[in-house]
């Protein structure tokens, strides 16, 4: 079990050290030895756990992956009624902007990446599955939403997967500005622009025909 935990605590250790150096590098100008170093590791014993540059890139994505949509997950948890979850994914999204800088210019690094390489490659791959959990989990709510009338029975994944794109787009937003923008403001203008335009208003949906 000793042997285990250790080998786990370097994986993550090399994890962490690669996250550090492609957020702040990028994919093409990162190097092994220096995401070693980082580590405090060989580079010897870093290629006894990760095969590639590729992979461990892709292996700190997964990682990212897992992390922020943990924090999303929380909302279904915490927040009672879909507009109140609305907002909530909103702000976490702020949230995430303000204080995971690291893990903000390694997706924005990511994203790059995924342009510069030819159609189909792995990188766009995973993150069009990101995109799409995202989207999935505000789908559930808007179709909650939807259920107690409180948002208008438009098309769930139209209305989900733009509400998704605008705050991957706060993402990148927030990077161009070197960390200028107001996020909680922006985050609550997201919302309530969302909610005037397929929110219900009455409290209640009513179908009149129109």
């Amino acid at each position: 079990m000793p042997t285990r935990v250790k080998k786990t605590d370097k994986r993550n250790r090399i994890i962490n050290a690669a996250l550090t150096v492609f957020s702040g590098d990028g994919f093409q100008n990162s190097k092994i030895e220096n995401i070693a170093k980082t580590a405090d590791i060989g580079k010897g014993t870093l290629y006894e756990y990760f095969a590639s540059k590729d992979e461990l890139f892709l292996e700190v994505f997964s990682k990212f992956k897992e992390s922020v949509l943990s924090k999303y997950w929380v909302v279904l948890k915490e927040s009672s009624d879909p507009l109140s979850k609305l907002r909530r994914v909103a702000k976490i999204n702020a949230e995430i902007c303000a204080d995971d800088k690291i893990q903000m210019k390694f997706l924005a690094q990511f994203s790059f990446e995924c342009i510069t390489r030819e159609e189909g490659n792995k990188l766009s791959e995973l993150l069009n599955e990101y995109n799409e959990e995202i989207a999935a989990l505000i789908s559930g709510i808007v179709k909650e939403g939807i259920e107690e009338g409180l948002l208008k029975p438009l098309d769930v994944e139209i209305l989900s997967k733009n509400f998704a794109d605008t705050l991957f787009g706060m993402y990148m937003r927030y990077q161009l500005s070197g960390g200028k923008m107001d996020l909680q403001a922006d985050s609550q203008l997201l919302y309530e622009i969302f909610v005037k335009g397929a929110g219900t208003f009455s409290g209640r949906y009513i179908n009149n025909g129109d």
